[in-house]
């Protein structure tokens, strides 16, 4: 039995892609700094460095695969899942294209997913991305070819393809 991959769901996210930055330590004290008496308590809160643009990336996610704002109620998908995300970064004014033909610096495409994903996750379109089987990823800038020939969408975004597995 040959898989054969039928599309599901196809959604376009017209936004700036963000993946989650680094991570910043802020020490935690106690006591008053004024008074001099402050000291280490030994805890560090540990935060995203760019977790708003992330959560207004997720956000677009969500928006687009649930344009009425209300996540599905049924589970959502339940089977085996492929998803393929092509995203369309803006090339920097500085950046030229014989210098460097595709976006091989950050954000990683890895992280990009990792974010669209839970924001997929998170609207109900599946009902857990641990369904995603398999995936294939790409990242090319805006206006130019992903490296399959797909052509990338002319404004920053991604879009999303999500396929059923069916055995023939």
């Amino acid at each position: 039995m040959k898989p054969r991959l039928v599309l599901a769901v196809a959604i376009s996210v017209l936004d700036n892609p963000e993946a989650p930055g680094g991570k910043a330590g802020i020490p935690i004290y106690r006591g008053s700094r004024s008074a001099g008496t402050q000291e280490f308590t030994g805890r560090v809160n540990v935060i995203d460095k760019n977790h708003k643009a992330v959560k207004a990336w997720r956000e677009s996610v969500f928006g687009a695969a649930r344009p009425d704002g209300v996540p599905l109620l049924s589970p959502g998908l339940s089977e085996a899942l492929v998803v393929r995300l092509l995203f369309s970064l803006r090339r920097p004014k500085s950046v030229s294209l014989m210098s460097r033909p595709y976006p091989t610096v950050r954000p990683d495409v890895d992280n990009l997913a990792k974010g669209t994903i839970d924001a997929i996750t998170d609207a109900g379109i599946w009902r857990d991305d641990a369904l995603v089987i398999s995936s294939i990823l790409s990242k090319a800038y805006c206006g130019y070819f992903h490296v399959d020939g797909t052509p990338a969408l002319e404004i920053p975004g991604c879009i999303i393809q999500i396929y059923k597995i069916l055995h023939d």
